[in-house]
């Protein structure tokens, strides 16, 4: 077995090596526990769904919202009742079906259970009977039934339109929270990384004596909490994503990344004009209002079940020149229950004008909050993101160098860093807020502000029959032409 034997470099460094060893444990005697960020091990995270490192190319706001709203079974549905309501338009008016009445007559008794009578023992023979007949209702409530179905009808096109709205804004709202997620991550992997930057320098100004152990204590608590806040940043993040499959009708674990959010200008920044156009747009107050309309209906129509049915009966068509009945109905006998449907309509009528002044008060309150907000957002991006992130940002460079060279307090700088993370945080969550407040404002104002601008809202098919009047076909072909827009 050979015997190596060290050159004299390689003996030297032997030396030095214990040299630099034994003023480790000098160090270490002194009860100080020194452990650099870069050798620290990654705090344990739960699964992601959505990290940055495996999410596809990132998707835009107008591709979010064209999703939410084409991939929504109860839009689907929406527009289904809305088909549907159009239909029983002309059920509500038509006539009843005539009644055709098939019988057999028997010449002779064939039980000898009565005496044939003397009109009829002039046929010899065992006869067919035919006979008809027809019950009409009053033109009058025949036209009141096409006027609520096409109340009906309106009402279920502006529940169309108001869904398509509510999706968009909270498809909106979704997209800017992931958006809100994915810039707090990274700013606080930014803000960690800094923090490790300064803690290497800190950590070579202690072993040469120029800082105490509280001072090196206190940047790693820095760091910890900054650890802990990517953890935190992640978790959100995650959240937000399920959140946003969840309304796309995807996965909740898809991943996915947004882009940038689109600069959205706004109609008009005059409240009192917003608020004459949410007063004049707003579907969910079209909704109200012509639920109201149709309720009132339903209060004329109740008055006139005191109107009685006709019903044109021929017992036998070969008797035409001996006999026809015209019968009718007795609506007296039953005036109790005339009087308590009407009373029933009257007081949903009222519910439905409660309703309406509810929900006026509401979209002005909802309209001022949005606007508010937006101009809020607006403020906070213009102060804080043109100018005093930049300036904190150099302050910050300017520190960290001076700090390098032992020319700057660790407490100076951690505070400048903290002051940076807090202003970062606040320019992503108002660019966020101000998305938020463009969504609220597009679903008050019944008018699109996002792009895409609006999904096709296809009118479903115009009945043809004409035994409704024209004015509530005309008004039915209006309406639908409002829910489009």
């Amino acid at each position: 077995m050979d015997i190596l034997i060290p050159s004299k470099k390689t003996h030297i460094g032997w030396c030095l090596g214990v040299v630099f060893a034994t003023y480790i444990a000098s160090v270490t005697s002194a009860s100080v526990t020194t452990t650099p960020l870069s050798t620290k091990p990654e705090p344990t995270r739960l699964p992601s769904v959505g990290t940055l490192s495996s999410t596809p190319r990132a998707l835009t706001l107008d591709q979010a919202l064209k999703e939410a709203v084409t991939r929504n079974p109860r839009l689907r549905a929406a527009k289904q009742d809305w088909i549907a309501a159009c239909e029983r338009i002309p059920q509500a008016g038509a006539l009843d079906d005539p009644k055709l009445m098939l019988g057999y007559e028997f010449a002779l008794d064939p039980f000898g259970r009565r005496e044939m009578p003397l009109d009829m023992k002039k046929w010899t023979t065992d006869r067919a009977i035919v006979g008809f007949s027809w019950m009409i209702s009053p033109s009058r409530k025949r036209r009141q039934r096409t006027e609520l179905a096409v109340y009906e009808a309106a009402v279920a096109a502006a529940n169309y339109r108001r869904m398509v709205y509510e999706i968009r804004r909270k498809a909106a709202q979704a997209y800017a929270e992931v958006f809100y997620g994915r810039e707090k991550l990274r700013i606080a992997d930014q803000n960690a990384a800094t923090l490790r930057q300064i803690y290497e320098v800190a950590l070579h100004r202690f072993h040469a004596s120029e800082m105490t152990q509280a001072e090196l204590t206190k940047i790693e608590i820095e760091s910890l909490r900054a650890e802990s806040a990517q953890t935190e940043a992640q978790l959100a993040y995650d959240r937000a994503v399920a959140s946003f499959n969840g309304l796309r009708f995807y996965p909740p674990t898809t991943p996915v990344t947004v882009s940038d959010i689109p600069g959205v200008k706004l109609p008009t920044r005059s409240a009192t004009q917003l608020l004459q156009r949410a007063a004049r747009n707003n579907p969910e107050l079209e909704e109200l209002r012509n639920e109201l309309e149709a309720r009132g209906v339903e209060v004329v129509l109740a008055e006139l079940q005191r109107m009685p049915d006709f019903e044109l009966s021929l017992p036998d068509v070969r008797t035409l020149s001996q006999m026809l009945m015209i019968g009718m109905t007795l609506p007296f006998f039953n005036r109790a229950r005339i009087d308590a449907a009407i009373r029933e309509a009257e007081a949903r009528r009222e519910a439905a004008l409660a309703r309406l002044h509810g929900g006026e008060s509401d979209v002005g309150v909802r309209l001022l909050v949005a606007i508010s907000m937006i101009t809020d957002a607006e403020r906070i991006i213009a102060d804080y993101g043109a100018r005093i992130e930049s300036k904190t940002s150099g302050l910050l460079e300017l520190q960290l160098q001076n700090y390098a060279v032992d020319r700057e307090d660790l407490l100076n700088v951690l505070d400048t860093q903290r002051m940076l993370l807090d202003i970062q945080q606040l320019v992503a969550r108002a660019r966020a807020d101000r998305l938020v407040g463009v969504a609220e404002l597009e679903e008050i104002l019944g008018e699109p502000l996002m792009p895409p601008f609006f999904p096709s809202l296809s009118v479903p098919r115009q009945p043809q029959d004409q035994r409704y009047p024209p004015s509530s076909s005309s008004r039915l072909e209006g309406r639908l032409k409002g829910a489009k827009k």
